[in-house]
């Protein structure tokens, strides 16, 4: 039996780690979609709609289906999910709970040290996909949408907007804080620049003729740097977030 749950926050490969997990483990890949029968709405998606357009309905909804699935996920074996900080923290804390006490699970933390190139790839993710029209591409998981990137000089939202990603991208960060003190000892740490960006997770059990195995299948997500990152048009703005960005610094600080 081969059950893995990726905590996450965006920007940190948990793409990438969940479909080498799949590939490695000979599982199913169910990503942060949880999409486990056909027809079933993205959860992914519902979710964002239920924050952007602000209905308790909506959300409720999102809940729901999220329950669904993971009673689904708790009676299947042989499977690699990914769960954002922001839920395993709260609804999901329980899910988390079985999860990282269960000897036929194991539980991922992506964590990603420099959280102000973490949130201009996000903030550009963001951009390319909701303002470009650019999805999947828009996060950039293979060569294939890679080449469908738009080259740009700059991310020209106003500022609300790049407030609303910027808050909740602190959120994030937050939640992630609150999970690695609650889950550390008890799960791997699987660090952007150590691991994912050198391909070496051969503390985790996972060979490198395992993961060449893996790049030879050119169906499969890489970690494949996003093309354009670009800076905000107002240098002052980006500044500014910065500087805020640094005084949360102590979230991702960690004893590895």
């Amino acid at each position: 039996m081969a059950r893995n749950l990726i905590l996450f926050t965006p920007r940190t490969g948990s793409m990438y780690l969940s479909a080498l997990l799949s590939n490695t483990t000979n599982s199913k890949n169910y990503v942060e979609h949880w999409i486990t029968s056909p027809g079933q709405e993205d959860i992914s998606h519902l979710y964002i709609a239920a924050c952007n357009a602000k209905h308790i309905s909506i959300l409720y909804k999102f809940y729901g289906e999220m329950q669904k699935r993971i009673e689904f996920l708790n009676k299947r074996n042989d499977w690699v999910a990914k769960l954002a900080t922001v839920h395993a923290g709260s609804f999901c804390s329980k899910f988390v709970d079985r999860c990282v006490h269960s000897s036929d699970t194991t539980v991922w933390l992506t964590h990603r040290a420099n959280i102000v190139d973490q949130f201009l790839s996000y903030l550009n993710a963001g951009y390319r996909q909701n303002e470009l029209k650019e999805y999947p591409g828009g996060f950039c998981y293979n060569q294939q949408t890679k080449a469908n990137i738009s080259n740009y000089q700059y991310v020209d939202w106003p500022e609300p907007r790049v407030y609303m990603v910027l808050s909740t991208f602190i959120q994030m960060l937050m939640s992630w804080r609150q999970i690695y003190d609650r889950y550390r000892g008890k799960i791997n740490i699987v660090s952007y620049d150590e691991n994912i960006l050198t391909n070496n997770f051969t503390k985790f059990g996972i060979s490198e003729d395992e993961v060449k195995l893996y790049y030879n299948n050119n169906k499969l997500p890489v970690l494949v740097p996003t093309p354009y990152n670009r800076p905000l048009s107002n240098q002052k703005e980006w500044s500014q977030c910065v500087d805020i960005l640094r005084a949360h610094q102590h979230l991702v600080e960690i004893n590895r």
